[in-house]
């Protein structure tokens, strides 16, 4: 006992000092020795992660097939290398409420955290909440985050945080004040409508854009060197978040010309008015919330092309980003012994059902990319449900054993494992922008996903009862049809809807908005 009590105290007094275990094979003494092949040891038990965290990416990568000739070959040959979770989606459509439901695998609705007007680390429901990379850290990792990868601050999360604020050159500290990782100021707003809808431009190099800073200093600074303790690592991409502002390589892959329509906008204009129809009527108006999503002004000004060309470069150029990590992770010294794990924060709609934004519970606000490779995964495709909330419990299982008590998410590790087929799931999301402004809770909007259908529940406008919207997504993925507008359900159908919407909580029970509420830190 004493011998590992000095070993602790040796090993200690190394980190502090900054001696790495490769200097230690220097040193004769047999309790350097010791302590070498201890701090080896530890760091080939326990895997290294590499968390990838891209902001508004919904389906449209090459691997799930939301927009046809969309060039992602980094991120599919990730998810071909390992398992794609190709029914993947988030609890919340908005970044700070997502956010804080995936670090820390906490509903929406019981933490009160329901829009960008708040965030978690000015909430006292947080308070005694410990975050995905902080639990990594308590259980002897180090932790390197940069980018956007909570939406407010966790400073204790981090062993090193790396801002790389407004500059070509990284600070040198890794102070920061706001760990949301937004570039602020300097993306240009070079071209606009006369409305001031929309932020395009080719700009930047892939030398000098934010993410690409951010992304070369966790390669050079942890991905390409060897480390003596096991380490979680964070890369934060903005891209493809507006405004769409990158470099003009990514904007010639899709030639202006040649952009076509999502497939979810059922072939015109016309089509996506009509698929508002059945839908309740104060949600089929809603298109024209926030600055940059009013779809009526880009009609207006003809500029949905150009949109659909910004978004599509942007995704690319994240893309990239993405590349260029996993390249220095597969050319370092740290490969064989570290998951990749990427996600998005939400989906977006580019134009379906007439909208120009997130903020809804559709299918494309809330389906995004979740994929998990490295070390002892088998490749493949699984198509069932699952919640980014559930990426804490799996993470912290997959690599510490066991994962910790009072999280909302559900472990799938065992799936990764091979040793279960399948986790049953209804995945629930939170939507509560309306509940914010109105400070109803009444306004909450959710909906459910299961494996083949999506139910969503509204407060109807005299708040007496509740307006739905329910989607059979083996016969209709872009949800034109509203089985409960437009036909009688059939007693399979019945029996999916009461099941479902059992999941939803009663009103009474959420918790009401919490944190400061002053004002939207990003839209």
């Amino acid at each position: 006992m004493e011998n590992n009590i000095k070993r602790r105290e040796f090993l200690s007094y190394l980190v502090k000092a900054g001696i790495s275990a490769s200097a230690l094979l220097s040193l004769k003494s047999p309790l350097a020795q010791q302590v070498t092949s201890a701090i080896l040891e530890s760091s080939t038990q326990k895997p290294n992660v590499l968390m990838l965290c891209i902001d508004d990416l919904n389906d449209w990568v090459g691997v799930l097939g939301g927009y046809p000739g969309v060039h992602t070959p980094n991120i599919d040959a990730l998810a071909q290398s390992g398992m794609l979770y190709s029914n993947a989606h988030a609890a919340a459509p908005s970044c700070s409420p997502s956010r804080a439901a995936t670090l820390f695998s906490y509903y929406p609705f019981k933490s009160g955290i329901y829009s960008n007007r708040q965030r978690f680390d000015q909430s006292p429901s947080f308070d005694k909440r410990t975050s995905l990379p902080y639990f990594f850290k308590l259980n002897g990792y180090d932790t390197y985050g940069t980018g956007k990868v909570f939406h407010g601050s966790d400073d204790k999360a981090w062993t090193y945080w790396e801002y790389c604020e407004t500059s070509p050159q990284c600070t040198i500290k890794g102070t920061a004040k706001n760990r949301t990782g937004n570039p602020g100021k300097i993306e240009p707003h070079t071209l606009s409508s006369e409305q001031g809808v929309a932020n395009v431009a080719p700009y930047y190099t892939n030398q000098t854009h934010p993410d690409a800073i951010r992304t070369q200093w966790l390669c050079e600074q942890v991905l390409q060197k060897p480390h003596t303790a096991p380490f979680f690592a964070a890369l934060g991409l903005i891209k493809p978040h507006a405004p769409y502002v990158c470099p003009q390589e990514f904007f010639d892959l899709y030639p202006l010309e040649d952009i076509a329509l999502p497939p979810g906008m059922l072939g015109s204009i016309a089509a996506a008015k009509h698929d508002l129809q059945d839908v309740p009527a104060r949600i089929a108006t809603s298109h024209n919330y926030g600055k940059r999503g009013s779809m009526l002004k880009v009609l207006e000004n003809n500029e949905l092309n150009r949109y659909i060309q910004g978004y599509l470069a942007n995704i690319s150029f994240a893309d990239w980003c993405v590349g260029q990590a996993l390249a220095a992770l597969n050319n370092g010294p740290n490969k064989d012994n570290t998951l990749v794990m990427l996600w998005s924060d939400h989906g977006y709609q580019m134009g379906e059902k007439v909208r120009m934004t997130k903020y809804s519970v559709w299918e494309r606000s809330t389906r995004v990319p979740l994929i998990f490779a490295g070390p002892g995964i088998t490749p493949g495709v699984y198509a069932k449900p699952i919640s980014l909330m559930d990426i804490y419990p799996t993470l912290t299982n997959w690599c510490l054993g066991s994962e910790p008590d009072g999280l909302d998410g559900i472990s799938f590790a065992d799936q990764l494992r091979g040793t279960v087929d399948s986790i049953p799931r209804v995945v629930v999301t939170t939507h509560g922008y309306d509940a914010i402004i109105t400070e109803k809770h009444s306004e909450l909007v959710f909906a459910a996903r299961t494996e083949r259908y999506r139910l969503i529940r509204y407060s109807n406008e005299t708040q007496t009862g509740f307006d739905y919207e329910m989607y059979d997504h083996s016969k209709d993925p872009y949800e034109a049809n509203n089985l409960l507008a437009n036909e009688k359900l059939t007693v399979s159908q019945q029996t999916a809807f009461t099941n479902m919407n059992k999941f939803f909580p009663d009103l009474s029970t959420v918790s009401p908005p919490t944190g400061n509420l002053s004002e939207i830190i990003d839209d």
